[in-house]
C-alpha cells in the first residue's frame, strides 16, 4: 500500500482547518499544530457569500453554517453624543445576494468538527524550527516539546505575524503599521440593540456594537494610534478607557465587559507586504484557496506543479476581485460624514456636521475633518495598498483618518 503524503499545518484557524479538509479529500494525512489549548472562540463577524458559500456547500456544511450564522438587518450610525446620523440595510450593501454572517471562531470550530479521521489537531503545540531535507522534497520540523516531524508539505496558517514566515524570510520585515489599533471582546446583552449593528462615530474613532447568538453582544473599537497604545495593552479595559472618548453607552459596555468577561483582544492594524502572496479577502479567500489546492493535488502527484497550477488559476480572479474592491472603495463617498469649517465643536459646527450626513462634499468646499464612516466593506486586518493609502491620508494637516468602512464584517 502506497504511503499517503503528509502535510504539517501551523494554525487551526479557518485557513488551517479548511486546508486540512481539502488535503484529506485529496488523499493526504494532515497534522495541524495549534499553540492555543482549543479552537479559538469569538473573533470578528465575517460575511460569506458568492464563491465562499459555494465552497461551504461543496463541503456539505451549508445547513450547519445556517445554524450558527446570524440574521443581519441594518447598521444604525450615531455621532459621539449618541445622536442618530443615519442607517443602512445590509441587504443593500450585499446587492441582495445571499450572505451569511458568522463569527470567525464559530466557523473555525465548524470546519474542525468536519475534519476526516486522517487529520489530527495537536493543541498546545509550537513549532521551534524547520529545515528542508531530501533536496527540498520534504521538511523536518522540531516542536517545542522536542518532537520531530517529517512531512511532504508545510503550510503556515498562523496569522499576519506568522512565525513560519519569519523562519523562511529571516531579517525581512514584511509588516507595515497602518496607524490604527483595534480592540474586540464579548459580553452578555442586557439592553437589546435597535439593530444588528449600532455604531458610534467620532473623529479618528469608531465604536461598533453587534448582536450575537444566545443573548450575547460583541464590541469592536478602532482608533488612530501609531502603536503606542500597544505598549499598554496589558492594561486591557483600562487602556480602552484612556483611548475611547465614546458616549456613555460605550463606557457602560466597557464597564460591564470588564466585570463579566475575559480581557479584550487589542492589536494594531497591520499590512503584510509580500511580493508573491495575495493580499486581502482574508479567511474568505482561504476557503477558496484550500479547495483549489486540494483539487490540484488530486490531479497530480507533483507538489510543485500543483502549486504552479494553483497560482495560475487563482491569481487572475483574485487580482480582479481586489481591483474591483479598490474601485468601489474609491467611489464610496455617499455616506462620508464631514465637518464644515471649525474644529472646536461649537453649536454651529456641530449642526453643520450633523446636517452634512448623506450629502456629497461640494466641489468648492473642502472638508477640514472627516469622520470614520464610509460604507464599502474592507478586509481586516489584511488591507491592500489602496486601502492603506486612504486610511493614512491626512487632509489639511489634520491627524484624522479620512475613510474607514463599516460594516464590521471583516475577514
Amino acid at each position: 500500500m502506497d504511503r499517503k503524503p503528509k502535510a504539517l499545518i501551523i494554525g487551526a484557524g479557518i485557513a488551517g482547518v479548511s486546508a486540512a479538509w481539502w488535503l484529506n479529500k485529496a488523499g493526504w494525512t494532515t497534522l495541524i499544530l495549534e499553540r492555543a489549548p482549543t479552537i479559538r472562540s469569538g473573533g470578528y463577524v465575517m460575511s460569506l457569500s458568492g464563491r465562499c458559500l459555494e465552497k461551504i456547500k461543496a463541503m456539505g456544511l451549508y445547513e450547519d453554517l445556517k445554524a450558527i450564522s446570524y440574521d443581519v438587518d441594518r447598521n444604525v450610525l450615531h455621532d459621539n453624543k449618541s445622536r442618530e446620523l443615519t442607517s443602512f440595510n445590509y441587504e443593500d450593501v450585499h446587492g441582495r445576494t445571499e450572505s451569511r454572517a458568522v463569527c470567525r471562531g464559530d466557523l473555525a470550530a465548524l470546519l474542525a468538527g468536519a475534519l476526516h479521521e486522517s487529520a489530527t489537531i495537536q493543541f498546545n503545540g509550537t513549532l521551534d524550527a524547520v529545515v528542508e531535507i531530501e533536496d527540498g522534497q520534504k521538511i523536518r520540523a522540531t516542536l517545542r516539546s522536542g518532537d520531530v516531524i517529517e512531512a511532504d508539505l508545510l503550510i503556515g496558517a498562523d496569522g499576519i505575524r506568522s512565525p513560519v514566515r519569519k523562519m523562511f524570510w529571516k531579517g525581512e520585515d514584511c509588516l507595515e503599521d497602518l496607524g490604527l489599533c483595534y480592540a474586540t471582546y464579548g459580553l452578555e446583552q442586557t439592553e437589546p440593540l435597535r439593530a444588528s449593528y449600532v455604531s458610534f462615530n467620532s473623529l479618528g474613532h469608531l465604536d461598533i456594537l453587534y448582536r450575537l447568538q444566545d443573548d450575547r453582544l460583541a464590541a469592536l473599537h478602532i482608533w488612530r494610534d501609531y502603536g503606542s497604545a500597544l505598549q499598554d495593552r496589558a492594561l486591557g479595559f483600562g487602556l480602552l478607557r484612556k483611548v475611547i472618548p465614546g458616549p456613555p453607552r460605550i463606557a457602560q459596555v466597557i464597564d460591564r465587559a470588564e466585570w463579566s468577561g475575559p480581557s479584550p483582544i487589542i492589536d494594531s492594524l497591520t499590512l503584510a507586504k509580500l511580493q508573491r502572496w495575495p493580499k486581502g479577502q482574508g479567511a474568505r479567500m482561504a476557503l477558496i484557496l484550500a479547495e483549489v489546492l486540494g483539487k490540484e493535488l488530486m490531479a497530480t502527484e507533483d507538489i510543485t506543479q500543483a502549486f504552479v497550477n494553483h497560482e495560475k488559476k487563482l491569481r487572475p480572479p483574485i487580482e480582479r476581485l481586489q481591483d474591483r474592491r479598490s474601485a468601489s472603495y474609491h467611489s464610496a463617498d455617499t455616506l462620508t460624514c464631514w465637518q464644515a469649517s471649525g474644529s472646536d465643536y461649537d453649536d454651529a459646527a456641530e449642526q453643520a456636521h450633523y446636517n452634512a450626513v448623506l450629502q456629497r462634499k461640494p466641489p468648492e468646499q473642502e472638508a477640514t475633518e472627516v469622520c470614520l464612516v464610509t460604507l464599502t466593506q474592507i478586509d481586516f486586518p489584511d488591507l491592500n495598498p489602496t486601502h492603506k493609502e486612504l486610511l493614512t491620508s491626512e487632509p489639511n494637516g489634520y491627524d484624522t483618518v479620512t475613510r474607514l468602512t463599516p460594516p464590521p464584517m471583516f475577514a
